[in-house]
C-alpha cells in the first residue's frame, strides 16, 4: 500500500490517519480468513463461508463452486492456494503466506 502512495493520499482525507491505521491492520493481521474481519463485508464469497459455517472455501463440502469461480478467474493463484490448504492444512499455508509476505507478495500481481 505505501509503495502504491495511498499513505500520501490518505494522510490527505479527513480522519486519514485513523483509515491509514485500519488499512496497515488489515495487512500485519495474522487472520488469513475474511470471515476474521478483513475483506469487503457484502462479498458474496465471505456471506456464502458465513452461511455454510467454513473459515475458507477450500474446507467446504462444496468447494469448488460458482461463488467462488469469478474470483478464481481472475485470480487463478488463489484456486492453486486453496488446493495447497485442502492438502497441507492452515499452518503450511500460514507459513507459506508468512515467506511470500516477506518477499513483498500481492495476489493482484498473478493475475490471469
Amino acid at each position: 500500500m505505501r509503495n502504491a502512495g495511498f499513505e500520501g493520499i490518505v494522510n490527505m482525507m479527513p480522519n486519514g490517519k485513523e483509515f491509514w491505521t485500519f488499512l496497515k491492520g488489515t495487512v500485519d493481521s495474522t487472520e488469513i480468513t475474511c470471515r476474521g474481519g478483513c475483506g469487503n463485508p457484502s462479498c458474496g464469497i465471505r456471506l456464502c463461508a458465513d452461511e455454510k459455517d467454513v473459515e475458507m472455501c477450500a474446507f467446504c463440502d462444496e468447494y469448488p463452486c460458482g461463488a467462488f469461480a469469478k474470483l478464481s478467474e481472475n485470480l487463478p493463484l488463489v484456486s492453486e492456494d486453496n488446493e495447497f490448504l485442502r492438502k497441507n492444512g492452515v499452518d503450511a499455508f500460514i507459513k507459506m503466506q508468512k515467506e511470500r509476505r516477506s518477499k513483498g507478495f500481492v495476489y493482484s500481481d498473478h493475475k490471469a
